[in-house]
């Protein structure tokens, strides 16, 4: 399952696409940094093209009130996992 094999990369840190995970990083932090800068706790924030869901989570993690939203049925089911 790609979904997997890109939490492993983004999350677990294996380093088998180091640009990909670092990309990630980089990219999530900004999210993160906005996030603190602009929105108030508790705010609703819908995440579009989701995918597996890490951005999802570490929005809810910063008490985010996050929705999660993608067009793709198999990754539906694999965060409900």
């Amino acid at each position: 399952m790609k979904s997997f094999a890109n939490d492993r990369v983004e999350v677990y840190g294996d380093s088998s696409d180091r640009h990909h995970t670092i990309l990630y990083q980089n990219r999530l932090r900004r999210v993160l940094d906005m996030v603190e800068r602009y929105a108030r706790p508790g705010a609703k924030i819908p995440v579009l093209a989701a995918a597996q869901g890490n951005d999802t989570l570490s929005l809810a993690e910063h008490g985010c009130d996050v929705t999660w939203n993608d067009i793709s049925a198999e990754l539906a089911d694999y965060i409900e996992l």
